[in-house]
């Protein structure tokens, strides 16, 4: 319960609004502190605000609004006094007591200015009144208080029609009285009147004088009338008197008055500079100056505008500058002249633009930056990177002020506080200003303060070093920034590192040269343009520059191969920004500078060739090296590339070779004699010329052409023979036969090795006339010795150095498109919701309003033991089903014992906990969003399924209002069978076949780069061909390595192997196919690799069980690899186990089963589509999926 008392103290009420607020907020009622504090404090008229709001929300109606009626002024000794305004509620409720004081001071002088208006407005009023005839004095009573309000200052006068206008005749006493008064009431505007204007007005009053006069003699003081003009002529002749040229200039067929204004429109405007912006007098001259531009617009827009930048601008700004109380007044006279469009009203405001504003316009940036609204804070530096554009224009035209400069520079200083503003805007802003401010400062020179630049220098470093900057304010900095790295070299290194941290998207915007035509604010073609990074107008547009066209490309070129070489290794992003700074033609001192740098880029750039990660980048950038047309260049490039090979490391051909393993039936010797064979010359890379010998080495693709051009462009030698390091390779079923000269750690010196790229292993081949060798290491299981062919791929890098660097993460990836519609999908057997489920994910991973289900099998949620390779695809199919019945995303979080995307990546719909997820997916706590169920815990007929806290979610009801409570992350660990899930969620199980269950399979999964060129080479090792088809059996006895069980209780594995073997032989529809044999027990892989089993053959392969075995990810490859192998047979018999039935849904070919004993029947996939007897085959569902051309590109870092 609240308890309000009924208090008039202030601090009573405060605690009674305080409980009030307190309801407000926890009950969602839109009251702010701002909306009852005046009403706290007894302001006046505050509760009517107040009540409105709360009609308004109680209603759902606005209120009527009446208009009053304008209520006359009070006389003067019913206004407030001073001590009367001092007790105001509004004053005496702030807090801070310097506030206080200032706002007192400030009301105090309000009331004195208005006192001092009033009493003078009185004066002159009172002395018209004496000065007038007892009838217009009764006739002036009743509009007294309408002409007092229209005399008011700044009050816009009615607009009228001027043609010719008759003068009462005056008699020349009463002129000069009223003259007297007004000099005496008003002695300020007497002595604001220069000694120079009063002398050239003397004469004209004068003039006047004697024409009043002239004028009440002719007519008898009867109070006759004078045209306009006349007086204005006569006000002319009295000033011509003492400018004779002038009246000589004079034409005389036309008015003495038009002639003049005609020959002195410069000296009309002295009436603005004559009277103070509150005069009458100056109202309607600003009126009249307004009424000429409109009729002179009228007539002529172009000839309006030229008057006004010509004449009117520059009079009118000195007035401006005096007096900034005219500005407004002024500046409507400027519009008047000018059309009624955006770019007229802009030359307006770039002629004004002056720099005797600036301390006002910085004013505003400083209040501006200090608001919490942030499209306020963003115009605020908007306007302050516009005055440092302007600055430094004027600083390259020679025509800057330093006092500006200065300024712009102090300004600066106080923006070192929205480094850390969260609004991605603002940060892009600061960063344009700091750059703009930073090159204002490089063309002083040495004239700015140090501290100035180092506080600019401090604002860029600590935002690109900042965590958590978003992208787009960065890219917006890379942009700007660009400029500043020739004279702040400091920034190259921060400047780069966050240059290769963007995504890839962004990052080639701005290492991309625009389209052909396409301008930038300069009429530059090709120099940059606009983007939007936020749809729709809530944010302005930025120009992206072409940066290598504008940074130091050799000292960025610099920092980059300093990082590489340091790390010894290149990274992706940096090769893409390193072939930016690379010229299309090497020359002159830039040639110098790239020969020196190449002797530190090429020993990372050779070891990152053979990494797919960065293979495609360091080929391209090797390529444009050894193929320059500066002879320095190349030539540097091929010793350091031939010579980098010394110690353990091997040259740049043979890193090559070894990428492009795919060789013809040629031989050649890379640092020797060049064995003969169809093709082959002799050659050597050891002689003493200056250039590459003739190389005869034929390879397919890529290295082909890489080699055939340094065949075509070298002749001779650059390398000594005795520091070379030799390859030597055979083409026959892919072995390698290296021999490398070196001395370091890991291949001995002049050791030959033979490597099978097909293979995880090679054989080491002693060679009995060298002495020092490398003792070839026995492996279990047989003739398996040596070391992995990827990790001599690697250049001595150990295996886990290899695989820390997956192909599925931090690389493009492409998601398949599926080209069929619906209907057609449905024709191939594919699930009815699978189609919608598709374009739902893509569009709502990663919107702020989706809900994910995500399969972990990770220690970092505690569900590191999840079971087989089978036992996991079961855990993501069941996943996948829940997230698409209860419209979730799903998400698949797969890292024990190491990731998944080393050996599968998404195929049509990306599963992947990317970065901006990870944070979100795995926030404390975990535990309460997790789901564990053991296979059996939902009983059969059931359609329930377990939720966190207890509760069930009922198949049976509408699933939408069940999940509403549930938190928007559900973790699921569980791993129920396939034909389970199917009978909950509804699936008619006679309709279903394998196609169900291969197409979504083959929707969420597709083999790695890796894991595809490791499978390739089986084949054709094995039956000698690519493209040979093989039927495959699986067998699963319980001798793989890492566990080991008696699965079959009545026979002997022995006898069981044997009779499966035997069926599948015996099978007719694979008589005419060799029989690949994959199966966990390594003796009945020795006995088929004997040859005891007619057509059977083995992979070779030693795989590992995933949950049992530790190891690092190359040693589980195998274990893939086979599964892989299995899924691509044209015809694959399944056995008793998941291994070899999720195999099969990755596949196309046809099925079967396989029997292990007759009293254990293998049927455990009937019930999800797969039957006891054969299953054709048939592409299916892979007929849908296409790559696009024009693909969706997604990148993600590695976590």
């Amino acid at each position: 319960m609240h308890c309000y008392g009924n208090f008039l103290a202030l601090q009573g009420k405060t605690e009674n609004w305080e409980q009030i607020y307190k309801v407000c907020r926890k009950k969602r009622i839109p009251i702010t502190r701002e909306d009852f504090d005046p009403v706290m404090h007894c302001a006046p008229g505050a509760a009517i605000p107040l009540v409105v709001k709360l009609y308004q929300m109680l209603t759902r109606k606005s209120v009527k609004t009446f208009r009053v009626e304008g209520k006359k002024d009070n006389p003067q000794y019913m206004n407030p006094t001073a001590s009367t305004l001092m007790r105001d509620n509004e004053i005496s409720r702030i807090a801070d007591e310097d506030t206080r004081v200032q706002k007192a001071k400030e009301t105090v002088e309000e009331h004195n200015e208005k006192t001092a208006e009033g009493r003078a407005l009185a004066a002159s009023l009172e002395a018209s009144d004496r000065s007038a005839s007892p009838a217009a004095r009764r006739r002036g009573h009743t509009v007294r208080a309408e002409t007092a309000n229209t005399m008011a200052p700044r009050h816009e006068v009615a607009p009228l029609e001027v043609k010719e206008v008759e003068v009462k005749h005056l008699k020349s006493e009463k002129v000069q009285m009223l003259r007297a008064r007004h000099d005496a009431n008003n002695p300020r505007s007497r002595q604001s009147i220069s000694e120079t204007t009063r002398g050239v007005r003397a004469p004209a009053l004068a003039e006047v004088d004697s024409l009043a006069k002239n004028m009440g003699t002719a007519h008898g003081g009867g109070g006759g009338v004078k045209p306009v003009a006349d007086i204005m002529s006569a006000l002319a002749r009295g000033i011509l008197k003492d400018h004779p040229e002038v009246l000589a200039a004079q034409d005389p067929r036309r008015p003495l008055f038009a002639s003049y204004m005609q020959l002195s429109a410069c000296a009309f405007p002295e009436a603005i500079f004559s009277f103070s912006e509150t005069s009458p007098v100056f109202e309607s001259v600003i009126f009249l100056l307004k009424r000429v531009a409109e009729v002179v617009r009228d007539a002529d827009p172009a000839l309006a505008q030229q008057v006004l930048l010509d004449v009117i601008i520059p009079q009118g700004g000195a007035a401006m500058e005096a007096a900034p109380g005219k500005r407004e007044s002024l500046c409507e006279v400027f519009y008047a002249y000018a059309e009624d469009s955006a770019p007229s009203h802009l030359h307006v405001l770039r002629a004004i633009k002056d720099e005797s504003l600036l301390d006002l316009s910085l004013y505003y940036v400083l209040v501006g930056v200090a608001l919490p609204q942030p499209k306020v804070r963003v115009a605020a530096l908007v306007i302050l990177h516009c005055l440092a554009g302007a600055a430094l224009t004027a600083e390259r035209a020679g025509r800057g002020n330093e006092a500006v400069t200065l300024a712009l520079l102090n300004a600066a200083g106080n923006l070192g506080d929205l480094s850390r503003d969260p609004w991605w805007e603002v940060v892009a802003q600061l960063l344009q200003c700091a750059s703009a401010l930073l090159e204002l400062a490089a063309l002083l020179g040495m004239r700015p303060d140090g501290t100035r630049r180092s506080a600019l220098l401090a604002v860029v470093q600590q935002l690109l070093a900042a965590p958590g900057v978003s992208h787009n304010a960065l890219q917006v900095g890379l942009s700007s920034l660009a400029t500043n790295l020739h004279t702040f070299p400091v920034l190259i290194g921060p400047y780069v590192k966050v240059l290769a941290q963007q995504p890839p998207g962004l990052r080639m915007r701005l290492l991309t040269p625009p389209v052909e035509g396409e301008m930038n604010d300069s009429g530059v073609q090709g120099a940059s343009r606009k983007a939007a990074y936020v749809m729709g107008s809530a944010s302005r547009l930025y120009r992206e520059n072409f940066v290598p066209s504008i940074w130091p490309s050799g000292e960025v070129a610099q920092v980059l191969v300093e990082e590489m070489n340091a790390a010894g290794v290149c990274e992706p992003e940096q090769l893409q920004i390193l072939i930016a700074c690379m010229p299309d033609v090497f020359e002159g001192e830039e040639a110098s500078v790239w020969a020196e740098l190449v002797s530190l880029l090429m020993p990372p750039l050779c070891r990152s060739l053979v990494l797919a990660p960065s293979h495609e980048g360091a080929a391209g950038c090797a390529g444009t090296l050894l193929f320059s047309e500066d002879e320095g260049v190349q030539q540097a490039a091929l010793e350091v590339g031939y010579l980098v090979g010394r110690g353990a490391k091997v040259a740049l051909p043979e890193a090559l070779a070894r990428y492009y393993k795919g060789l013809s039936s040629s031989s050649a010797n890379v640092g020797g004699e060049v064995e003969k064979g169809e093709g082959a010359s002799s050659g050597s890379l050891g002689g003493s010329g200056d250039a590459l010998g003739e190389m005869s080495l034929v390879a397919e693709g890529a290295l082909a052409e890489f080699f055939g051009k340094m065949q075509g462009e070298k002749g001779g030698n650059a390398l000594d023979q005795n520091e070379s390091a030799g390859v030597f390779w055979e083409g026959r079923d892919g072995v390698f036969h290296l021999e490398a000269d070196g001395g370091g750690e890991g291949l001995g010196r002049g050791a030959p090795f033979d490597f099978d790229v097909s293979s995880q292993v090679g054989t080491s081949v002693p060679d009995s006339s060298v002495e020092d060798q490398r003792e070839p290491k026995e492996a279990e299981g047989g003739d398996r010795t040596g070391r992995e062919w990827w990790d001599v791929l690697a250049f001595g890098l150990s295996g886990e150095e290899w695989w820390n660097r997956p192909s599925g993460l931090g690389q493009p990836l492409q998601l398949q498109r599926v080209s069929c519609s619906a209907f057609e999908m449905a024709e191939r057997g594919c699930p009815s919701w699978l189609f919608d489920y598709i374009s739902f994910h893509k569009k709502m991973k990663g919107r702020a309003d989706a809900s994910y289900i995500v399969y972990a099998c990770s220690g970092k949620v505690g569900s590191s033991q999840c079971g087989g390779l089978g036992d996991r695809f079961r855990g993501v199919f069941l996943a996948l089903r829940l997230a698409q019945a209860t419209g979730r995303v799903l998400l698949v979080h797969w890292d024990s014992p190491h990731s998944l995307e080393h050996f599968f990546s998404p195929s049509a719909l990306d599963w992947r906990v990317t970065p901006e997820l990870h944070n979100f997916v795995f926030e404390e706590p975990v535990r309460e969003r997790y789901v564990d169920l053991p296979i059996h815990v939902i009983p059969e007929g059931v359609r329930q399924f377990p939720l966190p806290g207890g509760g069930h979610l009922d198949f049976s009801q509408p699933l939408e209002p069940q999940m509403a409570d549930q938190p928007r992350v559900l973790i699921l660990t569980s791993n129920i069978y396939p034909f389970r899930v199917m009978e909950i969620f509804g699936d008619q199980l006679e309709d279903v076949d394998v196609r169900y269950i291969r197409c979504v399979m083959q929707t969420l999964f597709q083999p790695t780069e890796t894991l595809s060129r490791a499978t390739d080479g089986i084949p054709e090792k094995i039956f000698g061909s690519p493209d040979a088809e093989y039927a495959a059996v699986h067998i699963r006895i319980g001798e793989i390595e890492g566990t080991f069980w008696d699965r079959y209780k009545e026979e002997t594995p022995k006898e069981a192997a044997e009779a499966v073997l035997v069926s599948v032989l015996q099978d007719e529809s694979v008589a005419d196919l060799p029989v690949l044999v994959v199966s966990d027990s390594e003796t009945l892989s020795a006995r088929v690799a004997s040859g005891e089993f007619d057509r059977c053959h083995t992979t070779g392969l030693r795989p590992v069980h995933i949950e049992k075995h530790g190891g690092p990810p190359y040693e589980h490859l195998p274990t893939f690899v086979e599964f892989l192998c299995l899924a691509r047979a044209s015809k694959l018999f399944w056995a008793a186990s998941g291994f070899s039935l999720w195999a099969a849904t990755l596949g196309t070919g046809s099925l079967g089963p396989t029997v292990m004993d007759e009293k254990c029947p293998s049927n455990m996939g009937t019930p999800w589509g797969f039957s006891n007897g054969a299953t054709a085959g048939g592409d299916g569902f892979l007929s849908c999926l296409q790559k696009e051309e024009n693909g969706q590109e997604e990148v993600f870092s590695e976590l």
